[in-house]
């Protein structure tokens, strides 16, 4: 089941047993950035270390590539990781 916050759409959608909606991924990945361990920050927000490691991810790759971390993990899933050089 998908929802939405707003009915103009404007949020991004977020599936009921998400365990973060996307302002917590942004604090998650915040807190990390601030040289905060990741075991301290999941145990804040009540998610696994796997998950958190999986957000800090998307945002490196998306810093990397100039966009935001949702836009980069759908261009992944879709076409699958670039080949290393």
């Amino acid at each position: 089941m998908v929802s939405r916050s707003l009915e103009d759409g404007s949020l991004p959608l977020v599936h009921r047993t998400a365990r973060l909606a996307p302002a917590g991924r942004i604090i998650l990945v915040q807190r990390v950035l601030q040289a905060r361990p990741i075991s301290h920050v999941t145990k804040e927000l009540g998610v696994p270390r796997q998950c958190a490691r999986r957000w800090i991810g998307r945002d490196e790759m998306a810093r990397r590539v100039g966009v935001s971390p949702s836009t980069a993990a759908r261009s992944v899933a879709r076409a699958g990781l670039p080949a290393s050089t």
